[in-house]
């Protein structure tokens, strides 16, 4: 769904959260005679009302005939889908989506593609493989915006001028789903790893992988970059997308501290300035996306 989309509908916000804040903001630019209401708890309806000046309609939480009452909500990335109230509103007709679904949907090209994007999630090592990522594009001269879980929502930089020559993308399992659901396929895709988080968020572990696998298996990326080595990703078929390894003997993977491309051996990390062999074993997963792109 595109922002423009919205302007005639019953939109809410919930969350007033940074993402929230970032989202009024938007719309505020976009769409200036757009109705918002805003749900969040009580102890934050008092400072939403004297930041937006009375304009935004600020309730405390919400109940589901509340979230009903709305076509579209936007919510905060922390709240989660599956919450009782949240699928009760959803059962009667009430869109819910995020800010990574926005900025998705406004960055893609006619055919869907949102093009020079290296998204990247995983249970652990995702800052640290996106901030790599970021950093070896700035070291070759291109201009890159490092965005996204790693602190910076991305309707923070909806439309930056100068806009970025590529954008290093990191995204928790709370956003994974938001790509998807956007109808946008990145360019590039990497999943590093899954181990069992956020229950409380996802409900299980079955969902909380499957909510992490949207991003190459909904999303359907031009490349999906995957680490041979983890069995969840090992099992993937993936038909929409051509799918890269790394920690295979044919791709970018580690012999000692030697990483190697293939047979050749590129470069030894015991020079890299990353604590801990992990954290330098993601420089495959960084190599390998860098060479899809």
């Amino acid at each position: 769904m595109k922002i423009s989309q919205l302007e005639g509908k019953r939109v809410a916000l919930w969350g007033w959260g940074r993402e929230g804040r970032a989202a009024y903001a938007v719309l505020r630019a976009r769409l200036p005679s757009l109705g918002l209401s805003l749900f969040c708890p009580a102890t934050e309806v008092a400072a939403a009302r004297a930041e937006t000046q009375g304009v935004l309609d600020v309730r405390g939480e919400p109940s589901a005939d509340a979230l009903a009452s709305f076509e579209v909500v936007i919510k905060s990335p922390g709240i989660s889908p599956y919450l009782p109230i949240a699928l009760a509103a959803a059962e009667q007709g009430t869109r819910f989506i995020g800010g990574t679904a926005l900025w998705f949907a406004e960055h893609a090209d006619a055919d869907g593609t949102v093009r020079d994007t290296i998204c990247v999630t995983g249970t652990k090592g995702k800052s640290t493989t996106t901030a790599l990522v970021a950093h070896l594009l700035r070291a070759a001269g291109h201009r890159t915006g490092l965005v996204g879980n790693i602190g910076l929502p991305l309707l923070e930089v909806l439309d930056p001028q100068p806009a970025p020559a590529y954008w290093a993308v990191e995204l928790s399992s709370y956003q994974t789903g938001e790509v998807a659901r956007s109808g946008a396929h990145p360019q590039v895709a990497v999943v590093l790893n899954l181990f069992p988080e956020h229950l409380d968020w996802h409900g299980s572990e079955q969902r909380y992988i499957e909510d992490k696998l949207q991003l190459v298996t909904g999303a359907v990326p031009r490349v999906a970059v995957l680490n041979a080595a983890d069995p969840h990703l090992a099992a993937l078929s993936l038909p929409g997308s051509e799918v890269v390894w790394f920690n295979q003997p044919q791709g970018w993977h580690m012999r000692g501290d030697i990483v190697h491309r293939g047979e050749q051996a590129v470069f030894d990390t015991r020079n890299t300035p990353l604590p801990g062999r992990h954290n330098r074993g993601n420089l495959c997963a960084v190599l390998a996306a860098l060479e899809a792109l």
